[in-house]
């Protein structure tokens, strides 16, 4: 509840900068698709989160702007296995501001938290970290669309995984999105 009402304070400043600028649309709030991935380096056994987000961005420049996604993602294989969260990221690149194609690098910090059954008892943790990552989109006179991928700081991971298995794996940490937002 707490990242939700975060969220929702964020877009309301975002639409109150907007309408202070007069009638050009820099912000936009909308939802889409949210993919958190684990990908290891020696074997199959890649795991795939996938779920909704809701999203919001303002653009400052044609070359700088900002975005956060509220997500929440379930395991491929195993409902009962979930991670939430919500991430903040900076982004510069080209077309960010106007209408057309758009292209960005992005950095930015997540957070996240998932239970897992251990036997009879369930581990609650958290996770943070730092991300970077690409985008690619296109934005209408009132809609924009775009899809992006990132690789995360698995330190977090990395310690909480140690603590729940024998073996230590080798993986890398990502997540990616495709959203839709209407401009305001």
């Amino acid at each position: 509840m707490k990242r939700i009402l975060c969220l929702s304070l964020i877009l309301i400043l975002l639409a109150g900068a907007s309408l202070a600028q007069g009638t050009s649309k820099s912000s936009y709030a909308g939802v889409g698709a949210y993919s958190v991935l684990f990908m290891y380096d020696n074997s199959d056994m890649d795991e795939t989160f996938g779920g909704y987000s809701i999203t919001g961005g303002h653009a400052f420049s044609a070359n700088f702007a900002a975005r956060g996604h509220l997500y929440f993602t379930t395991h491929e294989d195993d409902s009962d296995l979930e991670i939430n969260g919500y991430d903040i990221q900076a982004m510069l690149g080209g077309g960010l501001a106007g209408q057309g194609f758009k292209y960005y690098l992005l950095g930015g910090y997540f957070s996240e938290s998932t239970d897992v059954s251990l036997g009879a008892a369930t581990v609650s943790a958290d996770f943070t970290g730092m991300m970077f990552g690409f985008g690619i989109g296109y934005t209408w006179e009132s809609v924009t669309l775009d899809w992006w991928g990132s690789v995360r700081n698995s330190s977090d991971w990395d310690d909480f995984m140690d603590t729940i298995s024998a073996e230590t794996l080798d993986y890398q940490h990502g997540a990616g999105g495709l959203s839709l937002g209407f401009r305001f």
